[in-house]
C-alpha cells in the first residue's frame, strides 16, 4: 500500500499528458493494485495506460524486462496478465 501511495504521489506531481515516466508509473500502479487486490482501481489504471500506449504488448515488454530479478519480473508480469494487458 505504501508503494501505491508513493506511485500516486509521483503520478500526481507529473504535469501534462500520460507519457514516458508518468505512463510507466501508471502501469506499475496498475500491477500494484492488482497484487493488492484492488481490481477496480487496477483496471482504471490499465485503461488510462493503454489510452496513450495502444501499441503496448506484454510479450515485447517481458523481453525487455528480463534483465531484472526473475521473481520480481514474474510477479509484475503475472499481475499485468491477470488484468488482461494485450499480449
Amino acid at each position: 500500500r505504501l508503494a501505491i501511495a508513493e506511485l500516486t504521489r509521483f503520478i500526481d506531481q507529473q504535469s501534462g499528458p500520460v507519457e514516458s515516466v508518468k505512463s510507466q508509473a501508471i502501469r506499475t500502479r496498475a500491477a500494484a493494485h492488482a497484487i493488492a487486490g484492488n481490481i477496480e482501481r487496477a483496471h482504471e489504471d490499465k485503461k488510462l495506460y493503454l489510452s496513450s500506449n495502444s501499441q503496448f504488448r506484454l510479450s515485447r515488454f517481458k523481453q525487455s524486462f528480463m534483465r531484472r530479478d526473475p521473481a520480481v519480473v514474474k510477479r509484475y508480469t503475472q499481475a499485468l496478465e491477470f488484468l488482461g494487458f494485450p499480449d
